[in-house]
């Protein structure tokens, strides 16, 4: 590991350890409504039990 990649890998952990403010963004795009409205539909499954094929 260089001396540039040590610096560049200081700058990246940097960020990953920063407290960064979490915001919740709303989806407007059709796409993103019917795949919530498909899973919100799907009966809801037990983790529990296996299906074999």
């Amino acid at each position: 590991m260089t001396s540039k990649d040590r610096l560049m890998a200081e700058k990246i952990e940097r960020v990953m350890r920063a407290n960064i403010p979490r915001a919740e963004v709303p989806r407007e795009d059709p796409v993103f409504h019917e795949g919530l409205a498909r899973r919100d539909a799907a009966p809801t499954r037990d983790p529990r039990r296996r299906t074999t094929a």
